[in-house]
């Protein structure tokens, strides 16, 4: 049973406002922090149906439609990766290493659009996948080590840039995806949920849901 590698800090994690109610726990994590954004931009209120739609941009279509809640995906992305796992392995593989990629890409580029975040991760998660469908197990087959999505910073900001920009002319060529380090993963605690603050508003922290 895997769960999410991480090297990072959960302090770059926020947590929708509207998201959380009070007295229920919810997880800060790369998920999190991509629909609050998009809230930011859009000017709403949370509701599920708009994180439903963001989780989509990211390719969590069939992980949707093959009965996942969004509800209890984003307040505790670690217990829903457990249990996909045992149940659904290409499911399990595809919310960890998109949410995997997803942090780094928040890392590198924090101001970039929800647009080209979602893009620049749905394609690198696919390109991981690819090469590794039982990730965080390596290899074709899933017996290889376990490993963790590590991108250079700097590559990374730079191809989001030009991400963005094939957003904003489609004629320009198709950008490059950079090529992760994949190192063995290190031992983790596994990210727990903690309760919202008073009044079920949400705000930044938490334990993290993803990894690298």
């Amino acid at each position: 049973l895997h769960s999410f590698p991480t090297r990072r800090s959960s302090d770059l994690y926020k947590i929708p406002k509207g998201m959380a109610q009070a007295g229920s726990p919810v997880t800060a994590s790369p998920l999190t922090t991509l629909i609050a954004a998009e809230l930011d931009a859009s000017g709403t209120e949370y509701s599920d149906s708009t994180a439903e739609e963001v989780l989509k941009s990211l390719g969590f279509t069939d992980l949707l439609n093959n009965g996942v809640d969004v509800a209890n995906l984003l307040s505790n992305t670690e217990a829903v990766l457990k249990e996909l796992a045992t149940t659904n392995p290409a499911d399990a593989a595809t919310l960890a290493a998109t949410t995997a990629v997803l942090s780094d890409v928040l890392k590198s580029d924090p101001t970039a659009s929800v647009a080209a975040i979602s893009t620049a991760t749905a394609t690198l998660s696919n390109d991981i996948l690819d090469s590794n469908p039982h990730y965080p197990a390596s290899g074709a087959d899933g017996t290889g080590d376990d490993i963790f999505v590590e991108f250079n910073e700097t590559t990374l900001k730079t191809y989001v840039a030009e991400v963005e920009d094939k957003i904003a002319d489609p004629s320009l060529p198709e950008p490059t995806p950079p090529t992760p380090d994949l190192p063995k993963a290190e031992p983790v605690d596994p990210p727990k949920p903690t309760p919202p603050p008073t009044g079920g508003t949400g705000g930044t922290g938490g334990g993290g849901g993803a990894g690298a």
